[in-house]
């Protein structure tokens, strides 16, 4: 909630004030998005079918995967900029582009690793 309200800044107003607050709540806001997100993540390829051996692999996927979601977020800008007057379009992007973040924890909130403890 704390990323998309970094979004929200910018819909509302943009000055050099809002700048400064967006990047106070980003900066504190994405890594604690983010460092869960990707220790989850290493977490769940390190439980995968042969992951000592496929690692590499894995880790590759994980990052196309990423990508492909940017490339596909910038196009869809460049698209909709083209197409439809900016000022009209770039807040409605900005609101649906800008919750990805919020998108991928709903798919992920509810994943449970099973974590066996050497300690008793």
């Amino acid at each position: 909630m704390l990323l998309y309200t970094g979004v929200l800044i910018f819909v509302f107003q943009t000055s050099y004030w809002m700048l400064l607050a967006y990047g106070v709540v980003i900066g504190f806001a994405y890594p604690l998005f983010n460092v869960p997100f990707i220790s989850l993540t290493y977490d769940i390829i390190g439980k995968a079918t042969d992951a000592k051996n496929l690692r590499i692999e894995y880790i590759i996927i994980r990052e196309w995967f990423i990508n492909i979601g940017r490339v596909t977020a910038i196009l869809i800008f460049i698209i909709a900029v083209s197409r439809i007057d900016p000022v009209k379009i770039i807040p409605i992007l900005l609101l649906t582009i800008g919750g990805g973040n919020l998108l991928a924890y709903y798919f992920v909130r509810k994943t449970n690793l099973l974590i066996y403890s050497s300690h008793k």
